[in-house]
Formats: C-alpha cells, sequence, structure tokens
C-alpha cells in the first residue's frame, strides 16, 4: 500500500514537503527525513501516535508528519 506522508516544520529551516512511500516503515520515514531536511543532527527518532508523528534530534522536538493513505482516483 502506499501512503502519503507529509512532512513540516522540520529542522532549523522549518522545511514542509510530501511524499509517497510504497510498504510503509519507520526506515522509510527516517531515510526521507535525512535525505530531504539536510539535519546536522544523526540522533533522529520518531514518535509516531496514530497517523501523527513527530520528529526528534535528541530530546528535542524538531518537526511533525502526518501519514494517510494514499487517494486512487476513481474509473
Amino acid at each position: 500500500m502506499i501512503h502519503r506522508v507529509t512532512f513540516y516544520n522540520v529542522g532549523r529551516r522549518h522545511l514542509n514537503w510530501a511524499t509517497e512511500i510504497e510498504d510503509l516503515t519507520d526506515d522509510k520515514i527516517l531515510r526521507n527525513i535525512i535525505d530531504n531536511a539536510r539535519l546536522v543532527s544523526t540522533n533522529i527518532t520518531l514518535r509516531l501516535n496514530d497517523k501523527k508523528g513527530t520528529i526528534y534530534a535528541g530530546s528535542r522536538a524538531i518537526g511533525k508528519f502526518i501519514i494517510q493513505p494514499r487517494l486512487t482516483a476513481a474509473r
């Protein structure tokens, strides 16, 4: 299943972006954050509450994300 993940206010630059990830895992979310946010810290963790999550660098919150199933077009 493909999910749309929207990241917002990530890092010092408060970056926002959205992406689609197939077979969603924490590792794929982390890889997307590392590839797109240009963070200095390598100690990145996620806390997920239902479909909303918070991104942490150490003990400091540095951004948020929302997970939604991708909507398919009606035929």
